[in-house]
């Protein structure tokens, strides 16, 4: 799995949209506490982490 974080969500739909496209299996997030939550729930499955490294800190 590909999980992508950004908070414009736009650019999420983008990477959603060509990734699984091309056959991949992606679990996108606009907030980066639910990604964060995602991530550590799912760490053995995932391969990949695409992330904006200037996001907005949301409560």
């Amino acid at each position: 799995m590909i999980a992508i974080v950004d908070d414009e969500a736009d650019t999420v739909q983008l990477f959603e949209d060509v990734l699984t496209t091309n056959g991949y299996n992606v679990a996108g997030f606009t907030n980066p506490l639910l990604a964060l939550e995602h991530i550590k729930e799912n760490q053995k499955e995932i391969d990949l982490i695409f992330c904006d490294y200037k996001m907005p800190y949301q409560v």
